[in-house]
């Protein structure tokens, strides 16, 4: 479908990798589709697609162990389980911070809080317009021998939501696909109040979309698990530096999108804690836009 979401939409998917000039094919309609991809059962007259030949999926647990390896490599000390907080934030000043494993002096933070952005930032005195999703993913058995794509369909509304939908391939469990619905009935205000249990009405309605949508598969949810997403209102990144205290930079409201773009958010929260500015245009993702401020 075309239709918008918080995720976009397939017209400006197709406009993208135009620009950056990435090879993509197109198919028209359903029937292309389909044919394309045997894997689907049925789908409405009005749907057509896209398909990017060299996508990829992350690896997450590699990948963190690529990153962890890397940083200890290069000198760097990491504590895990080990909650931090700010005796004190002044401007110009240096910070102090402790932990169960000591206190520290720096002169430059970095901050990647996520769904605890405003427990975060509160030391500074700041709050933000966050909301925080609680999202439900789980795996289902399918045929093996059908070649599964990784997917995301852009579906119509329904109701007050967007039906959003996507998985991947047979990669972390043999024989079964991982999907989620990329909405929730779940939106909190403070992560103490997730209740980290998998939402069966979301659970249901995956269910019957992958019932309807593909064949050679068991719609019988296994191993549901939850994560949280953290929402800025109008979805975008949040990306800057702190307004007052130079040598503050912070990174939230990645809704979910965060991660694949590890190295380069890295290096340009780096340079914003350093130096107080990028050489990337991140205009957009400005801490002082419209909204974002609680």
């Amino acid at each position: 479908m075309a239709e918008a979401s918080v995720e976009g939409d397939l017209a400006r998917c197709a406009q993208t990798m135009q620009s950056l000039a990435i090879p993509y094919t197109s198919y028209t309609t359903a029937q292309q589709l389909k044919a394309a991809y045997p894997v689907f059962k049925a789908l409405p007259d009005n749907y057509f697609g896209l398909s990017q030949p060299s996508s990829a999926a992350i690896v997450v647990k590699r990948s963190l162990q690529t990153f962890r390896d890397t940083a200890v490599q290069r000198g760097a000390s990491l504590f895990t389980q080990t909650p931090a907080s700010l005796r004190r934030a002044q401007p110009g000043g240096s910070y102090w911070i402790d932990t169960p494993r000591g206190s520290f002096i720096a002169e430059h933070l970095i901050l990647a809080p996520g769904a605890w952005s405003n427990q975060a930032l509160a030391a500074f005195g700041m709050r933000l317009n966050l909301s925080i999703w609680q999202m439900t993913v789980a795996y289902y058995a399918v045929n093996a021998a059908l070649p599964w794509p990784m997917w995301y369909e852009f579906g119509p509304t329904l109701g007050t939501r967007q039906a959003l939908f996507y998985g991947f391939a047979p990669m972390e469990q043999p024989g079964r696909i991982k999907v989620s619905a990329d909405y929730t009935n779940d939106i909190f205000t403070d992560p103490q109040q997730c209740t980290y249990q998998p939402d069966p009405r979301a659970l249901s309605d995956m269910s019957a979309f992958l019932l309807q949508r593909f064949n050679g598969i068991d719609a019988t949810p296994h191993d549901p698990a939850t994560c949280l997403y953290t929402m800025s209102p109008d979805y975008q990144i949040i990306l800057d530096t702190l307004p007052g205290f130079a040598g503050t930079a912070i990174i939230t409201g990645e809704s979910g999108r965060g991660f694949k773009y590890t190295p380069l958010f890295g290096r340009i929260l780096v340079d914003l804690a350093t130096t107080g500015k990028s050489a990337y245009d991140i205009g957009e993702f400005r801490i002082n836009r419209k909204g974002i401020g609680a």
